[in-house]
């Protein structure tokens, strides 16, 4: 059994946490550009073959891939959303038509890229498929 001052002291943390993430909804709206964070320029890796290299505020290095299809539509790995000019450089190539959520851990920008290109189709593997479709509408 736990000492009643450690469970004090972790509901006393939780609490402290949920109103900061209450005050931190309230200050910054969800919109695309609440979601930009430091990033590289697109990068041509090969013909039709682009990336990306961004970070989020909590430090992982982040890649985005965007594969030119031979449709002229875009797939998208793994979004980061982008600074307005690196968004305009990204439509210039195609228009966003797929977006693939390779696993959980890379859902952080899915919903806003969904709610700027909503006819775009989400994909994710099925081994991902109850924790994406928590952030975002999965095709």
């Amino acid at each position: 059994m736990l000492p009643t001052s450690l469970l004090v002291g972790g509901v006393v943390a939780v609490a402290g946490f949920l109103i900061w993430k209450r005050r931190q909804a309230s200050l910054k709206p969800d919109t695309f550009e609440s979601h930009v964070h430091s990033h590289g320029s697109l990068r041509m890796l090969a013909p039709f073959l682009w990336e990306v290299k961004g970070s989020a505020k909590f430090g992982p290095v982040r890649n985005m891939s965007v594969y030119v299809m031979p449709s002229g539509g875009l797939l998208l790995h793994s979004v980061v959303a982008l600074n307005e000019s690196e968004m305009k450089r990204l439509e210039d190539l195609g228009t966003p038509e797929i977006m693939v959520v390779p696993n959980g851990l890379h859902r952080m920008d899915a919903a806003v890229y969904k709610a700027r290109y909503a006819e775009i189709r989400v994909l994710c593997p099925r081994v991902s498929l109850d924790v994406v479709k928590a952030k975002v509408h999965v095709d």
